[in-house]
C-alpha cells in the first residue's frame, strides 16, 4: 500500500463512527425516516405506487448513508489491523486484509453517483466487496498461523 493511500485513509480513521441502532436500521428500511418530504410526494399517488416510490426512496436513503459511512468503518479496521500487537501486523495475510479494505474504501470513494435516482453502480459496488471480503476471517486465522511459525 502506498504512503498516499495509507495517509489517505488515516484521515478517515480520524473521523467518527455514526452509531447505528436497531431501531435506526428497522425505520430506515421500511422508509419511516424519509420525512415530510417525501411523504408530501407520496399522497398523490395509488398505494401501490407509492410502497414501491417509498422503498425506493428508503434504498437511495441507505445507499447515501452507507456511501459516506462504510469508508470511514473501512478506514478504521485498516487502523485497527495496523496496531495489532507483536507484529502480528506484519504478517502477508494480516496487510492483504487491510489492503483488501483499503481498496474497498476507495472504491465506494470513487463513486460520483449521489443517488438522486438510482443506485444500481453502487448495488455492483457493494456486491464486489462482499465478495472480496468473503475469505475475511479465513485470512485472520491465516495470519495467526503465519505469527505463530514466525
Amino acid at each position: 500500500m502506498t504512503g498516499s493511500k495509507m495517509a489517505k485513509v488515516l484521515r478517515l480513521a480520524q473521523k467518527a463512527q455514526t452509531p447505528v441502532s436497531m431501531k435506526i436500521l428497522l425505520d430506515s428500511g421500511t422508509g419511516r425516516l424519509l420525512g415530510r418530504k417525501a411523504s408530501g410526494k407520496l399522497k398523490s399517488v395509488n398505494s401501490t405506487a407509492a410502497d414501491r416510490e417509498l422503498k425506493k426512496l428508503a434504498r437511495l436513503q441507505i445507499a447515501s448513508f452507507l456511501k459516506r459511512e462504510m469508508p470511514i468503518r473501512f478506514a478504521h479496521r485498516v487502523r485497527d489491523l495496523d496496531s495489532l500487537p507483536y507484529g502480528l501486523n506484519t504478517m502477508a495475510s494480516i496487510r492483504g486484509i487491510q489492503n483488501d479494505y483499503v481498496r474497498s474504501a476507495e472504491e465506494i470513494l470513487n463513486i460520483t453517483n449521489d443517488f438522486q435516482e438510482d443506485d444500481t453502480d453502487f448495488k455492483m459496488v457493494l456486491t464486489n466487496i462482499f465478495t472480496r471480503h468473503g475469505d475475511t476471517l479465513i485470512e485472520v486465522a491465516r495470519g495467526l498461523q503465519e505469527f505463530e511459525k514466525s
